[in-house]
């Protein structure tokens, strides 16, 4: 499905956008890179391929990819209501077996920004972000965003191998914020480049069946659980990020 794209003022369109998000220099390199420039769903990552848009049935709403002047760059807008039950998202090309978080020795970092437009009345509090999760959740994980503003990390899989934490950190909406996921047995998330506290501390560390669902952004893979806003920069990697490359990332704004 074509991406409407949705451009500014043409004085903008003719000086352009500063290159903010290809300064980032991480030792790490990404898996999945959507930038979203030119209204293109192409992952700039080491994996080829475009995303792929699912739109719920009826075929709306869909995404917008637009550029945004208080960002300064390209990003994927999703014009969701507060009465929004259902919403588009977006599998990433060859991601069924990526990231799967189901050994051990498994490692992953999420980075990207978020401009959070606020709750939607739902009886899940939860707005998703980036997910693994099958239908039903019963395996995958799952980065999501509170109605509260705090970011969400859930982990699916049988009896005692399922569970979630919730930063104790939150942010407003109607801001751009930059949040990160750094897998290492558990997880690790960085609100603007500072670690966030969860509210629950680890008992044990969390282990969780492999999902066979791909990666998804912007809702589940039913379409429910839409995020509310507009998400940009969007980078997964199959290794870690140190503080300071999320850091690094979090101060490369236009």
């Amino acid at each position: 499905m074509k991406i409407p794209i949705i451009t500014m003022a043409s004085a903008l369109a003719c000086v352009g956008f500063p290159s903010a998000l290809h300064a980032v220099d991480t030792k790490a390199k990404p898996i999945y890179e959507l930038l979203f420039e030119d209204g293109s769903l192409a992952n700039s990552g080491s994996i080829a391929g475009e995303a792929e848009e699912k739109t719920p049935p009826g075929g709306k709403p869909t995404f917008e990819i637009t550029q945004d002047q208080n960002f300064g760059n390209w990003v994927l807008h999703q014009p969701a209501e507060e009465i929004l039950q259902k919403g588009p998202y977006l599998i990433l090309p060859d991601s069924q077996d990526r990231v799967r978080l189901s050994d051990p020795a498994q490692t992953a970092s999420v980075a990207l920004w978020i401009n959070w437009a606020g709750p939607i009345n739902h009886q899940d509090s939860r707005q998703m972000l980036v997910n693994c999760l099958t239908p039903g959740y019963k395996s995958g994980w799952a980065l999501s965003i509170t109605k509260k503003g705090a970011i969400r990390f859930d982990w699916s899989g049988k009896g005692d191998a399922s569970g979630y934490r919730v930063t104790s950190n939150t942010i407003s909406p109607g801001e751009w914020h930059h949040i990160a996921l750094v897998w290492e047995n558990r997880p690790t998330v960085y609100i603007d480049g500072i670690p966030a506290a969860f509210t629950m501390p680890f008992v044990d560390v969390p282990s969780m069946p492999a999902s066979d669902s791909p990666l998804i952004v912007g809702s589940d893979v039913l379409h429910y659980l839409p995020f509310r806003g507009s998400l940009a920069g969007i980078r997964i990697y199959e290794t870690l990020l140190s503080a300071d490359d999320v850091f690094d990332l979090s101060q490369k704004k236009p």
